[in-house]
């Protein structure tokens, strides 16, 4: 299949060398409405970008409309979602400000088919897994598992579904969540916001954009944010400072740049989750509230991320790019964590220092071109890209310190110099290198996308021998274009993930082979409503193979195998927009039959996968009044989950939202109530020992200046 998909791919692109001279297929047409990145709007979301032959890099904020109808992600350029042969979620900043979102997986309602694994930044995408696959303006970025990402300085984050191995390079067969930071805008814009909740949380952000110099070719943006939150779980805190200045910078009408910083500190404890009756038929024995983190505890992390991209128009129908990242990320993290049960209510602590650092730098180029052979449009890409991360943990472990009754928990200063520490050292280093080709055809009403990429990886866990491998995977897409609203689409896409550098050693079962996967996808979109309200609906099945899977063995916990194959069935349905000018709707579902299908033990081959719902469903309506009052009124419903303990299973929950807000065109104030039945319910969970419940009933209340 891999040669077909290549040879396809070459024969495709034959004839082109020769044909040139095309008009420009993504400018705006005469007539069309362009953004001014400023403003709401009933048009769809758009970015406003100086002249280019092919959009290739996003360099200025978008507005703020009922829904973003294009992305730069899935084809490293502009195209209406409409014209993607693949299914692509968009939480636009339009929701994470209604809903006043602070983290990243606050978004998990918002996007079909997607829901949490865990309180940390790990989530279930499609029934699969995905606690690596971040991206950051489309590039590889370190990824922090262990807490949740901020998302005060954040456009808007889109989930692209399936595995985008060819797009991205190493990605879970699930999905992609990229996160697009706010860009500079060509309008002066100034924003203070303020925000309580019933918890204790505090939060205050400033955002200040528009141009630095008169004729409009300089334009900055500074966006900063304090917070101080606080939980209903015992002892749980964070203190976050987030900073991210952007620049973007047009030298000539033909070149843009665009500079972008975010520094992040966060103070807290690290939530290692609820404790529980072991065995117990009900989670709710144990309040929701009970966490075994001790007076002393801490978690401290920073990070750094310095984005630079460059485009440059070379013709009137080509263009290159290029994109660098640099990321470090460190964390000091001092815990008391569960080990095992003593007896059905008791728990063992251990105490656990870890000292960690992390780099990543990653580098992107690519050429694009639109080309005419006669009855067919081509719009071309070649590129490489490259990308180095290195990881170095320092741990400190000493068992058996203590034991935690779940039922009459205690919490009390204890002397450490008495614990008998086990030191080591983990990490290593992952080198990745890939060429991609990729060719859009249109031919009236038929669009046809072909993709290929080669990505060799080197793979070096500390003190262990490098490791080489190399995958050539490839992307077929088909759209057929119904109407200028509305289209058909079915894609073909391979994946591949490299084993985990940290546990690809025999201490932990390794070495293990390169995760394969395989996406088959058909579905349809539609602008509905006067191009008002996007509908995506999709069925999908993908399979994954040589997956490395926790082998959950009390006499080995750091044990983990090779699994031979998983499979997901499924269909996915969702509408984001405007039913009219007074009412906004989001609404979306998912069934989704996640199984094991090889496994080296036998008895577990059918068993659904864990961590994986087989519905979730998610609805907001909101309505707007003409003097300015409004309310929204919305439900998130998750089916039951498997754990990592065969007779435990996550119950299924239905919470419900509602708000109450009045905005003017300087003025927005939002109170908001979230879990209004103070449903007990919880977001993930791995073991009787390690269940993440989610929020009671919480109040907030926000303010929003624009100056």
């Amino acid at each position: 299949m891999l040669r077909i998909f290549t040879t396809c791919f070459l024969f495709s692109v034959q004839p082109l060398l020769s044909n040139v001279g095309l008009s420009t297929p993504l400018q705006a047409k005469e007539g069309e409405n362009v953004s001014d990145g400023s403003l709401d709007t009933d048009e769809p979301g758009s970015t406003e970008v100086k002249k280019a032959p092919l959009e290739v890099i996003e360099v200025i904020g978008t507005r703020v409309g009922p829904y973003e109808n294009s992305t730069f992600s899935t084809n490293k350029f502009e195209m209406n979602l409409l014209d993607v042969p693949q299914s692509v979620s968009i939480i636009t900043g339009e929701i994470i400000k209604e809903h006043n979102l602070m983290k990243l997986n606050e978004i998990a309602p918002f996007a079909a088919g997607v829901s949490e694994f865990s309180s940390y930044n790990d989530f279930s995408i499609r029934g699969f897994r995905s606690k690596e696959d971040r991206r950051v303006n489309g590039l590889r970025n370190f990824n922090n598992f262990w807490s949740q990402d901020s998302i005060g300085h954040v456009e808007r984050v889109e989930v692209i579904k399936g595995p985008a191995s060819a797009t991205f390079g190493d990605a879970s067969p699930g999905g992609v969540i990229n996160i697009v930071t706010k860009k500079p805008l060509e309008v002066k814009m100034q924003e203070v916001i303020f925000s309580a909740g019933s918890d204790g949380d505090k939060l205050f952000s400033a955002d200040v954009t528009g141009p630095w110099v008169d004729d409009g070719n300089l334009l900055y943006r500074l966006n900063g944010t304090v917070a101080d939150l606080r939980s209903f779980r015992n002892k749980y805190f964070e203190k976050n400072l987030t900073l991210a200045p952007s620049m973007t910078w047009f030298p000539t009408d033909a070149t843009s740049v665009n500079l972008d910083f975010v520094n992040i500190n966060n103070r807290s404890v690290l939530d290692r989750g609820q404790p529980n009756i072991k065995g117990a038929s009900r989670l709710d024995y144990v309040p929701i509230n009970i966490m075994v983190t001790q007076p002393g505890d801490y978690f401290n992390t920073s990070s750094n991320t310095l984005t630079l991209n460059i485009s440059q128009e070379l013709t009137a129908d080509w263009s290159l790019a290029s994109s660098l990242v640099d990321s470090r990320y460190e964390e000091d993290l001092f815990e008391h964590r569960y080990t095992d049960h003593v007896s059905e209510s008791v728990i063992e602590l251990a105490a656990l220092r870890r000292k960690g650092r992390a780099g990543i730098q990653a580098s992107s180029t690519w050429v694009t071109g639109v080309v005419d052979s006669g009855t067919i449009e081509h719009k071309i890409l070649f590129g490489f890209d490259r990308a180095s991360r290195i990881t170095t943990n320092k741990i400190d472990r000493a068992n058996s310190i203590a034991t935690f009754d779940v039922l009459n928990p205690t919490y009390v200063e204890r002397d450490i110099s008495l614990y008998e520490f086990e030191s080591w050292e983990n990490g290593g280093k992952l080198l990745t290198r890939g060429v991609y080709a990729q060719n859009h055809m249109t031919r009236g009403d038929l669009q046809l996308l072909l993709g290929t990429r080669l990505e060799n990886f080197t793979s070096q866990p500390d003190d262990e021998d490098s490791r080489k491998t190399s995958d050539l995977v490839s992307r077929l897409g088909i759209v057929y274009e119904l109407s200028s609203t509305a289209s058909l689409y079915a894609s073909f896409i391979e994946g591949f993930e490299p084993p985990d550098t940290e546990i690809n050693i025999p201490e932990y079962g390794g070495p293990f082979e390169a995760l394969e996967s395989v996406l088959a996808e058909i579905g349809t979109k539609a602008e509905l409503l006067d191009s008002r309200l996007f509908m995506t609906a999709s069925v999908y099945e993908i399979i994954k193979r040589n997956i490395v899977v926790w082998a959950n063995d009390p006499n080995n916990p750091d044990l983990y195998y090779q699994r031979g194959e998983e499979r997901s069935r499924g269909i996915e349905w969702e509408a984001n927009g405007k039913l009219s000018s007074r009412f906004r709707l989001l609404l979306n579902f998912s069934h989704n039959d996640a199984r094991v299908t090889k496994d080296e033990n036998k008895d577990k081959e059918g068993d659904r996968k864990i961590g994986a719902p087989l519905n979730a469903a998610a609805t907001w309506l909101k309505y707007n009044s003409k003097n300015g009052l409004g309310f929204g009124l919305g439900f998130h419903y998750v089916d039951q989950r498997k754990t990592f303990d065969d007779d435990l299973n996550i119950p299924e929950y239905l919470i419900y939202n509602a708000s109450l807000f009045y905005k003017t065109d300087s003025i927005d104030v939002n109170l908001s109530g979230k879990n209004l039945t103070n449903k007990i319910h919880w977001t993930g969970g791995y073991n009787y020992g390690r269940m993440f419940p989610g929020r009671p009933l919480t109040f907030e209340l926000s303010a929003r200046w624009k100056i």
